[in-house]
């Protein structure tokens, strides 16, 4: 079986996990087995798989693995918490929470839930006389209890139980302050079926020990490392022999710009120094460049190849001077480049309109940044950040143009998805997937990287000329044969046939 590795599966998916998604999906036309294998805690998965279209055989999660969840039975669909000295005094079906409290008005104790039935539950939290926080149990999306923190004065996580459907713990992590003060995770202690117990020292070291346990019961277990930052260690270090890849998802050097004489990126040697059997790469391009540089096998191989060619529509029954970008809202989009170039194209198209979909990251510094900008030029009735959509389809349908000005990419699923729509790309000419699936002339613009002024004239030429831009809408839809799925499943048979 194939395994692609993650750390895990959370709404909103990022690329990376629905290229994952999209490749079970192809490897099951081909009657070829495979899983998503994650790392993190997720006890509410099973609702992103059903969202999804997976099944439960399609994932394995390394604490369900240790927590045994595929071998016990399962509990009562609706567990009886009670608290014998405490009385119900508020059932908030709103907030989805119980609140107990003994006879001294003292609450002991929370309970929320995942329904306004209060059936499902969530958590319990649990506290002390003086109100402080001291357990907190957390239940699984199937009603049983599966993970139990506890806590010191100061609100910090002190130790955390996993426990099975039966209510044995089988994995304890303790944490407290590292070397530099921060409050971490200090080591873990794992308990197997039969009372023999291991100590590990981070979560990497554990999860390289899980995928030791699936190599040992599956012998032609294939390991994919698309999360490189999480997976390549751990599938280094392993010790039960296995085959392991290495899926590029950006750049193979540390400067982007530079992909022939730059450093290599770290995860990329580090796979080459334990002697993975292959890398994959989105682009042709990428792979001959990287072939440059390392001695490994590499193969090219559509990353997110499309089912077949979606209808659409002539860009002349769609809104005029509609402009896109798809893009998380992060610094290496350079999305302020395309804000910067609709300022220019405003002055003489003032009737250009920016939509910017895609979900802003951790911590909001460049959400903060690009919404700063579009107040500061003025543009708030003109670029307008639409957030997370999960169906592009009514958006493509509706857009002119499709702008890119990212300091590099390791392909661009929502370009591609454009292009298959008619929508003619603009964009800056970057490594890896801009260069190659923007064809100057065909199916879009490339201008030189880093160009706000030629980006801007290039959204300008081709809103001034309708046959051209028509033009170039019908030869982006012709430019995408290459990533259709007949294509995509040609080239992993190479793949397996090489590997064995």
């Amino acid at each position: 079986m194939d395994y692609f590795i993650t750390d895990r599966l959370r709404e909103p998916l990022s690329a990376i996990e629905l290229v994952m998604i999209n490749r079970v999906k192809l490897f099951a036309q081909a009657d070829r087995k495979a899983r998503i294998v994650t790392r993190d805690y997720e006890r509410h998965v099973s609702r992103v798989l059903k969202g999804r279209g997976l099944t439960d055989r399609q994932y394995l999660n390394m604490y369900d693995f240790f927590q045994h969840v595929a071998d016990d039975a399962a509990p009562q669909s609706n567990p009886r918490l009670q608290f014998p000295t405490a009385t119900l005094v508020r059932a908030d079906n709103a907030r989805q929470e119980n609140v107990f409290v003994e006879e001294s008005s003292t609450a002991i104790a929370t309970i929320t839930y995942l329904d306004d039935a209060l059936t499902q539950v969530d958590a319990v939290s649990h506290f002390n006389s003086l109100g402080a926080l001291y357990q907190r149990d957390l239940y699984d999306h199937g009603n049983w209890l599966s993970l139990r923190q506890f806590f010191d004065a100061a609100g910090h996580i002190t130790t955390q139980e996993f426990l099975t459907r039966q209510g044995t713990v089988v994995l304890t992590e303790a944490y407290g302050p590292d070397a530099a003060g921060t409050w971490a995770n200090r080591g873990m202690k794992l308990v197997s079926k039969t009372g023999n117990t291991r100590f590990f020292t981070s979560l990497d070291v554990l999860f390289a020990y899980f995928l030791d346990q699936i190599a040992a019961r599956d012998h032609a277990a294939l390991f994919i490392a698309d999360r490189h930052e999480m997976a390549v260690w751990p599938l280094s270090h392993m010790t039960v022999p296995a085959r392991r890849v290495l899926q590029m998802h950006s750049s193979h050097t540390v400067d982007a710009d530079d992909p022939e004489y730059s450093q290599i990126a770290y995860y990329v040697q580090m796979a080459v120094d334990h002697g993975f059997d292959a890398v994959l790469t989105a682009t042709k391009r990428q792979r001959d460049l990287l072939a440059k540089r390392i001695l490994l096998p590499i193969f090219a191989v559509p990353i997110r190849p499309l089912a077949s060619l979606p209808a659409t529509t002539k860009l002349a029954e769609r809104p005029a001077n509609h402009l896109i970008a798809i893009s998380r809202l992060s610094a290496e989009k350079r999305l302020g480049d395309t804000i910067d170039a609709i300022d220019q194209v405003k002055k003489t198209h003032p009737a250009v309109q920016l939509d910017i979909y895609g979900a802003s990251m951790a911590g909001y510094e460049e959400d903060h940044k690009l919404r700063h900008q579009v107040a500061a030029l003025k543009l708030e009735d003109t670029v307008h950040f639409r957030g997370f959509v999960r169906d592009l389809g009514p958006v493509y349908r509706s857009a002119q143009m499709l702008i890119v000005s990212s300091k590099y990419e390791g392909f661009n699923i929502g370009l591609q998805d454009g292009l298959a729509y008619g929508v003619p790309a603009v964009s800056y000419a970057i490594e890896y997937g801009p260069k190659e699936l923007v064809h100057d002339g065909i199916n879009g613009r490339l201008v030189p990287n880093g160009d706000v002024a030629a980006l801007a004239a290039a959204i300008s030429e081709l809103l001034d000329n309708d046959a051209l831009r028509q033009e170039l809408s019908t030869g982006a839809r012709a430019s995408v044969a290459p990533y259709l799925e007949s294509a995509a499943i040609a080239a992993w048979a190479q793949v397996w046939t090489a590997l064995g």
